[in-house]
């Protein structure tokens, strides 16, 4: 398992205050690094609106972009494919006579391109098959991180240009960054402490509203509340996201002082490895009068 440190008290953490930060203030779902490209690039013929190639024998052939769990479109990373699923209408599949050619042109902020391509593959396809059927495109880690726009060109059989569709992506390398934030750094009884994961880095979480509270006791960490998940089903957090707050801990009245620490358990996908991470915070004392 994967530990990740407690961001809070460095980067995430609020300023440092015993007024907790009311909720609508603080749990506010938000992009922390954004890894899209950039707005007013120059217009490019994309997919056509039905997504089914017009020049394919009576346009029974599917073009897809290939749904890679959890990446916005235009967002891609060095070790994810950019690739398009190729998939025959119907049963029996269409035999065609296609060379495809996948080009990665490097560009600047106003879109304007290189003369060269930093990746390029050629494929050639003589039978596409119905369903699924088959991924064209780049394969992951051929590629470096970068502001791109990806051609994908069709030609028959002698070389004739049938179709070319593009779209811009902002290529990452990827890492892991991730941690929890809570709204102060000290509570009181009574008041609530609300959890956000916040995940600037490249994967992608996905979680439930489970936690595990504990206290520190000398120098051991003794659990105070292990709470099970209530909400049915989980979140999943894309990549550069703050969520809004999925976890909430109401401090009882007879809250005992001292330095606590909520940790989550989660899971990151593509491959899916068990990852937590955990933030502290503290409690004051309860005052008898």
């Amino acid at each position: 398992m994967i530990l990740a440190v407690a961001l809070c008290a460095a980067a995430f953490a609020p300023a440092a205050s015993a007024v907790a930060i009311p909720r609508e203030q603080f749990c506010v779902p938000s992009t922390l690094v954004d890894y899209a490209p950039p707005s007013g690039l120059p217009s490019v013929r994309g997919l056509p609106p039905s997504s089914q190639l017009p020049f394919a024998p009576s346009s029974r052939v599917r073009f897809d972009r290939d749904q890679r769990p959890g990446l916005p479109p235009e967002v891609g990373l060095t070790n994810r494919g950019l690739l398009f699923g190729l998939g025959a209408l119907g049963t029996g599949g269409v035999r065609v006579d296609w060379k495809i050619e996948s080009l990665l042109m490097p560009i600047n902020a106003k879109g304007k391109a290189a003369r060269k391509p930093a990746a390029k593959r050629v494929q050639r396809v003589r039978r596409v098959r119905s369903g699924p059927g088959q991924s064209i495109g780049l394969r992951p880690n051929t590629f470096k991180a970068g502001l791109y726009r990806l051609d994908i060109v069709f030609r028959d059989g002698d070389g004739k240009r049938l179709g070319r569709y593009s779209t811009y992506f902002k290529i990452s390398a990827p890492h892991s960054e991730f941690g929890l934030a809570v709204n102060g750094t000290s509570f009181n009884p009574t008041e609530t402490v609300f959890v956000q994961v916040r995940n600037p880095g490249t994967d992608i979480l996905y979680y439930g509203d489970d936690y595990l509270l504990e206290r520190l006791v000398g120098e051991t960490w003794v659990t105070v509340v292990a709470q099970k998940a209530i909400a049915v089903g989980g979140t999943e957090l894309s990549l550069g996201r703050a969520d809004g707050c999925d976890s909430n801990y109401t401090i009882p009245a007879d809250a005992e002082g001292g330095r606590y620490r909520l940790s989550k358990s989660m899971y990151t996908f593509r491959p899916q490895t068990p990852v937590s991470a955990s933030v502290e915070f503290d409690i004051a004392a309860t005052i008898d009068y």
